[in-house]
């Protein structure tokens, strides 16, 4: 992400390609944690169990570890959304500066 020789001048390179790869790669992921359905699996799995504390405890849990799942989720796509948020802006303010520079070439 930066380039880590920075000398006296303290600048750094940025590079958007790889940091909007690393963005989608959370929604990605973040799609895939969405499909799992941990209530399913862990009903599935006390539905197995009938009569014993592992049925009781597993019922107990599942609502929990649903909703750990689905905050996970809804986190790494918010932090994919603003890694996207970030780029944008880069991208943006170079655009900016680069337009400045032509602007007052033009006037020499």
């Amino acid at each position: 992400m930066t380039d880590h020789d920075q000398g006296d001048t303290g600048s750094f390179r940025f590079e958007k390609e790889s940091v909007a790869h690393f963005g989608k790669q959370m929604w990605r992921v973040s799609d895939d944690l969405g499909q799992i359905d941990a209530m399913s699996i862990l009903s599935n799995g006390a539905t197995a169990c009938r009569g014993t504390d592992l049925e009781r405890g597993l019922k107990k849990r599942a609502v929990e570890q649903h909703d750990i799942v689905t905050a996970l989720s809804a986190g790494l796509d918010e932090f994919g959304k603003e890694v996207k948020q970030a780029v944008t802006a880069v991208m943006r303010t170079e655009d900016e500066s680069a337009n400045r520079i032509t602007n007052a070439y033009k006037r020499l």
